[in-house]
């Protein structure tokens, strides 16, 4: 399969600020202009500083890449909230664990794709 490139952020803590906009933002055109191709973005957990709903749709905004960007939350996030903003999981009003997986794909040097993740159906 090769070597597979992840990039990692974590604790992006944002609450509606400019600064944890500018902070995302400076991070996200710096990752997405890498002269090497990254395969996926793992974003983990506190993504929200206080788990409004408001802060999942700045994250939304901001967390975009040609490459999947894969959301992990933590503490200062609230599931409920965390799955309508980012998973697009409406009507589920859980606060119970996020148990989920993301199949990625990626062209091979031989041009076959290989899978390194599996998507599981539960959100």
């Amino acid at each position: 399969m090769g070597v597979f490139i992840l990039a990692h952020l974590s604790d992006l803590h944002f609450d509606g600020s400019a600064r944890a906009q500018s902070r995302a933002r400076t991070v996200m055109s710096y990752l997405n202009a890498l002269p090497g191709r990254i395969d996926a973005i793992l974003v983990t957990g506190d993504i929200a500083d206080h788990g409004l709903p408001a802060e999942y749709e700045q994250a939304r905004s901001e967390l975009v890449a040609d490459v999947p960007v894969l959301t992990v939350p933590g503490n200062h996030d609230v599931r409920s909230a965390y799955r309508r903003g980012l998973l697009d999981a409406e009507g589920i009003d859980s606060d119970e664990p996020v148990n989920r997986a993301q199949r990625i794909r990626r062209p091979s040097a031989d041009g076959k794709t290989t899978h390194a993740v599996r998507k599981c159906p539960h959100p």
